[in-house]
């Protein structure tokens, strides 16, 4: 409420609208029981019913009941005071850290793979699961492969801070992510493949093969980490 006070809107990144993350709350009424704001899957039904807002925005009454109380599931950002830009190499050295726990940890979350993992657990998925009904699948493949699509965005980072080494692995990787895009399309015209486990095996090729490349990042990312530690501690 305060920082919504402020004009500095509140990211809820989950536990508000069920379909989607993240929420973007602008407003609140009834003394905070009631939040207003925007997602893209604020008007399914299914997940809510409650009459909008006349600001357009959706409405969430007792948004901490139920759900949320009971499993704490809320996860909010909200947004400080204005500082300064950090150095770019802080910048660069905190998102090679980073990017070394997220590539090498097994599971960040109970139930879910991470990482490497989570690129072999996907290509087995694929080869391994039976499922009645092709919708599911082809759901989470989509979902999924978001994530992968999105890796080409670090080519450009990591090219601007003198990471042509790292740049130019990532870069394949948008690559190799371009083509799954192709073997199963984002608009569900892929169905059939899911009724032969053998058509989905160069989709699963490159999963694999896209994990041999983050091993290779992983190890480039810990050697530079390490040479850092190294020559901050004079050693």
């Amino acid at each position: 409420m305060d920082s919504i006070d402020r004009g500095v809107p509140v990211i809820t990144l989950e536990g508000v609208i069920n379909c989607s993350d993240a929420c973007i709350i602008s407003g609140y009424d009834n003394d905070g029981k009631v939040l207003l704001g925007y997602n893209p899957f604020m008007n399914v039904e299914d997940d809510h019913n409650e009459a909008p807002d006349d600001t357009g925005y959706f409405r969430k009454t007792d948004w901490r009941e139920g759900y949320n109380a009971e499993w704490n599931k809320v996860r909010i950002l909200i947004i400080g005071d204005k500082c300064e830009k950090p150095d770019d190499k802080i910048i660069l050295n905190e998102t090679l850290k980073l990017v070394q726990r997220l590539i090498r940890e097994e599971s960040l979350w109970p139930g879910q793979y991470n990482g490497l993992a989570a690129h072999r657990a996907f290509a087995n998925a694929l080869l391994t699961y039976e499922w009645s009904d092709n919708f599911e699948p082809y759901l989470n493949t989509m979902c999924n492969y978001k994530q992968y699509l999105d890796r080409q965005y670090a080519v450009k980072f990591l090219r601007d801070n003198g990471r042509d080494d790292l740049a130019i692995i990532y870069n394949k990787i948008a690559e190799l992510a371009a083509q799954m895009g192709k073997m199963i399309p984002q608009d569900f015209t892929a169905f059939d493949k899911y009724n032969d486990k053998s058509s989905l095996k160069p989709y699963s090729d490159i999963l694999l093969e896209i994990c041999t490349l983050e091993e290779k990042v992983l190890s480039l990312v810990s050697s530079n980490v390490t040479d850092e530690i190294c020559h901050i501690k004079g050693v």
